[in-house]
Order: structure tokens, then sequence, then C-alpha cells
């Protein structure tokens, strides 16, 4: 679900124990030790030329280029443009690549919203203690730009923003795997266990149809969040008041036992807008600030 805009009724973060079999256990973070310096690993094979997405009006004109053309179809290369910001360079890099790779050339894009992830994530390096980073929500679905593409690409992609922001000193973030319920591919765009901390999913309610994606996330080994849940994924078609949240734990608990954590999301979906918000916080299960230690 693509996020709505910010208000009061999005912050419905519900940490739990684990695994959620009544008991109030501090949830543990997973165990890591990083340094400054990215670790050092084998080249993957198959690496693929890279298309630097900063492009202006000309771009499309440099692509039917003779030369240009002709260094594609011969060696790799990496192509850079650039341009006014809003001026469509990210769109026409992505139809490049599209293109590229439909011809069996591979590519993949380094897109200048790389530069805007780091810097954001670099603020939280001011952060007294480790925060949660969703890189690439639902990436298995086809509604952001990076969504459904070729596997060794977005993987390719999640590596490098990795590193690179590792080697820039973001080392307090715990990395988020994070795929939609009911789209399939589950697996196919994890990054591997060096490069993800947590795992997660999104499904509109949590139910049991999502037992194979629950599945395929258990095999990770990684500690497993409901990172988006609600009555519906279009919040303005359900009426305050008409659906209960408490059924989403108590599926939650029922059929997937290793869950940690759960996120309901916001506008008509909030806990304080829909039934239920009380079973649902009083639950054995559930975390509140009043349980946490007066240190924290």
């Amino acid at each position: 679900m693509e996020p709505a805009p910010a208000s009061n009724n999005c912050r419905n973060a519900v940490a739990m124990a684990s695994p959620l079999n009544g008991s109030k256990s501090k949830p543990v973070s997973p165990a890591r030790t990083r340094s400054g310096t990215p670790p050092t690993r084998a080249a993957a094979t198959g690496t693929p030329a890279a298309i630097v997405a900063t492009l202006n009006k000309t771009a499309i004109e440099a692509m039917h280029d003779p030369l240009v053309k002709e260094k594609l179809a011969s060696q790799g290369a990496t192509l850079w443009f650039t341009g006014l910001s809003g001026s469509g360079k990210s769109s026409v890099a992505m139809e490049i690549e599209r293109r590229l790779v439909a011809s069996g050339r591979p590519a993949y894009v380094l897109d200048g919203l790389l530069d805007e992830v780091r810097t954001r994530a670099a603020q939280a390096k001011s952060i007294n203690g480790p925060f949660i980073f969703r890189l690439f929500p639902e990436e298995n679905g086809g509604w952001f730009w990076y969504g459904n593409i070729n596997p060794t690409q977005m993987i390719a992609l999640w590596r490098y923003t990795h590193d690179r922001l590792i080697a820039d000193g973001v080392t307090n973030a715990l990395w988020m795997y994070n795929i939609n319920a009911g789209v399939g591919n589950y697996a196919a765009y994890y990054p591997g266990a060096a490069y993800a901390d947590l795992v997660s999913w999104d499904s509109y309610p949590v139910n049991t149809g999502d037992t194979p994606l629950y599945n395929a996330l258990l095999a990770t080994g990684k500690p497993i969040l409901v990172a988006e849940t609600g009555a519906s994924p279009n919040a303005s078609s359900i009426p305050p008041y008409s659906f209960d949240n408490a059924t989403i734990l108590a599926t939650i608990k029922a059929s997937f036992p290793k869950v940690i954590a759960a996120v309901v999301w916001c506008q008509n979906l909030a806990l304080s807008q829909q039934q239920g918000d009380e079973a649902f916080m009083t639950d054995p299960a559930v975390i509140t600030l009043a349980d946490l230690p007066a240190s924290l």
C-alpha cells in the first residue's frame, strides 16, 4: 500500500512479544556487528552495466546516436545524463533499462533517488539507538518504480544501497525486507542474510491465505513483522467503527506465531478509528509503553 499523508492516526506501530504466545517478554534485536567499512565480497556473477539516471531532455535522442548504439551492442557501458529536477529523468531511465533488458542486455539504473535515501538515512545517525529501515517497500508488487523488476537487478540495487549507506556511517539501521501479499515472488527479491536484519509483509487484512508468504519469510531465519495491515488497502472505503481490528491480532497469534510485531495502518484503518482497540492493546501478547523499562 502506498504510504498515506502523515497524520496523527498513522502512529500505530505495535510491538509484540516473540513469539506471540501470551508472554510479555521484551523482543530481542537481531544480533549483528557492523564496522564502518562494508565487508569485502566476491563480485556477483553477471554484474550488469550501470545506467546512471540523471537524464535531460536529449536522453531519447542520445539513445539513437549510432555511436551509443554501437557501444551498447558490443561492450558494457555507463550512460550518465544530467538535467533539471522534475524533468522526467527517472521515468526515461526506467524505460531505457526496460528496453535494454528486453533486448538481452544486462542493465540496471542507479537513480538520483539514492542520494535522497542517503540524505534521509544519514539523519538517523544522530538517533541514540537502532531504527528500522524498510528499504524498497513491497518490492514484489508493480506499483512502485522499483517493483517487480528483474530479481538479479533488484538484489544488486539493494546490496549497493546497503553497502553505500554503511560506508557513509549509517550503522544503526535494522534493514527490513518487505513484500506484499497476494502477488507472488515472495523470496525472489530477498537480498541475502548479510543484507537484511528483519523480514516483513503487508496484507489487508492479515489472513490465512498469507501462509505461503509467511513460510517463505520463515525460511530466512530472520525475525518477522507485519509491516502494514488493516481492514482494506483502500482506507477511504472503510467506514469508521465498521471493522474489528482485534481480529487481526487473533489471526496473527493463531496462524503466524513467529511474528514479533505488527503495524496497523492509519486514517480510517487506525486502531482509534475502528472497533477492537481496547482488546488489541490489552492483549497479553502486546507490549505497551507501560511494559518497557523506565530507562528506555
